[in-house]
């Protein structure tokens, strides 16, 4: 089952009105096929629209391709996954960050599998 969570996170809505608490069972109330499913989740505040990645280091394939004579690459930052937990309930992150909420960085792009 793709909610089978039992997480509670508090998070700030973008529009700077107070911290808001979101629960999986919120996402539950989602329609995998409702054709404007973005715009609902935004509008009920389920997601944050744009994703910020201003405090991740994003790699660079000149980041990598230095890394590869030492075997060793750059090291991702964590990130708050509570901000938008239904789009990491639904999706996959374009980095695998968030793709295991209980270990944020478990299965990120350039990270060990143990």
């Amino acid at each position: 089952m793709l909610f089978n969570y039992q997480l509670n996170y508090s998070i700030i809505i973008p529009d700077g009105h107070s911290p808001s608490s979101i629960t999986s069972g919120d996402c539950k109330a989602i329609d995998p096929n409702d054709k404007k499913l973005a715009e609902n989740m935004v509008k009920n505040h389920l997601v944050v629209p744009i994703e910020d990645t201003s405090s991740r280091k994003l790699l660079s394939i000149d980041d990598i391709t230095k890394a590869v004579g030492t075997g060793c690459v750059p090291k991702l930052t964590e990130v708050d996954c509570a901000r938008s937990l239904c789009y990491h309930l639904l999706y996959r992150s374009f980095d695998g960050v968030c793709n295991n909420l209980n270990k944020p960085l478990l299965g990120a792009a350039f990270r060990p599998y143990f």
